[in-house]
């Protein structure tokens, strides 16, 4: 309040004796190095970077299942062989393609011959070109349908010497890991829409934290967090902060925010949950007082300064974090000072007391 009057009062006692009576502790002001802490919730998830749901290229029927639940896979191992005669149209289509383009380059130099020695003509020549530059045009279309396929550019080579339009592929696995889920089924049809396999690397983890919004302002990449996992009692997992939301969530009105977990001892699963400890200012020295010192007086936060035996001046503070002992204070006393712990609750009765004319000791203004 504008008009709060609080920190022009001073409380008086008539002797030492009486604040001796009343069991009145004190404590000095200090400058300390603190840390902030912000709890929240959190979940181990797949690194996102490292997970894949792997799907047929085109439309076929499973043939073969090569890997299962747990198995663990190196980049390039078949996980399953699928029939398609999708993919034998286009193996078929590319050969034809190479014929095509291999008939119309001997044309070409052939009108090329016969226009040198007068026997053909230009309009012949020209014809042979069009040809052969559409030819080249449907040669290339047939290669990169192969490519999209998974075929590589080895495997597109190795076709042209074999003629093989064979109907089967292999689909690879993209990187090392384990088969996290399987939904690959003998004889079942299958295409580009459906998931044959989930495969992540579990090596690494992904945490991510719900961090409420009243804790915006106070969170940044870079900034260590000690997860708890519900789990693993009594094997705390630390990380850092590596990402951050730039929106809400509508409906839990949190931010989410992301760190990086190491698992190689593998003891985390996906969707366990765990408290984050995030450390938003970590040993920065500030004054502090203990908590036991600060009273609301329905105004302000206030703490009590012993400025003589007998007197006592209240302060409004304005208060920072707390650590669960002790406020950090941003204004309002000095280090140094001496401020009431025990005690300081008997001392706000009193200015309240004052306030209305019915107190036990002397409430004085301020001079």
């Amino acid at each position: 309040s504008v008009s709060c009057s609080t920190q022009s009062l001073i409380v008086r006692f008539d002797s030492p004796e009486i604040s001796d009576q009343a069991g009145f502790e004190f404590t000095t002001v200090e400058s300390r190095s603190i840390t902030e802490i912000i709890e929240c919730n959190a979940e181990v998830v797949y690194d996102g970077n490292r997970y894949a749901q792997i799907s047929a290229q085109l439309p076929g029927i499973v043939a073969e299942v090569h890997k299962d639940f747990g198995d663990t896979i190196e980049p390039g191992e078949a996980l399953v062989t699928i029939m398609s005669t999708h993919l034998g149209a286009a193996k078929a289509s590319y050969l034809q393609a190479t014929t095509s383009v291999s008939f119309w380059e001997l044309n070409q130099a052939r009108e090329t011959s016969l226009l040198d020695r007068g026997v053909s003509t230009e309009k012949d020549l020209f014809e042979a070109e069009v040809r052969l530059a559409e030819s080249r045009i449907s040669l290339s279309e047939a290669e990169q349908a192969l490519l999209s396929f998974g075929l590589t550019m080895k495997q597109i080579e190795e076709l042209n010497r074999s003629d093989d339009t064979s109907a089967r592929y292999v689909v690879k696995a993209p990187f090392s890991g384990i088969v996290v889920d399987r939904f690959a089924t003998i004889g079942e049809a299958c295409d580009s829409s459906k998931p044959l396999f989930a495969v992540a690397d579990v090596s690494r983890m992904w945490a991510l934290i719900d961090v409420p919004e009243s804790n915006l302002r106070h969170i940044q990449v870079g900034q260590p967090v000690v997860f708890r996992v519900e789990g693993l009692p009594g094997e705390p997992v630390a990380g850092h902060i590596t990402w951050v939301s730039s929106q809400l969530n509508p409906q839990t009105r949190t931010l989410q925010a992301r760190a990086n977990l190491d698992n190689t001892k593998g003891l985390l699963r996906a969707h366990m949950f765990a408290k984050a400890s995030i450390s938003v200012r970590d040993r920065q020295r500030s004054l502090v007082v203990p908590e036991a010192s600060v009273q609301w007086e329905g105004c302000c936060n206030v703490v009590f300064v012993k400025t003589s035996e007998t007197v006592y001046e209240p302060r409004k503070v304005h208060l920072g974090i707390a650590t669960g002992t002790v406020y950090e204070v941003l204004s309002g006393v000095e280090e140094g000072e001496e401020v009431v712990t025990q005690g300081s609750f008997l001392l706000k009765t009193e200015i309240l007391k004052g306030s209305i004319g019915a107190g036990c000791c002397e409430v004085d203004p301020g001079s």
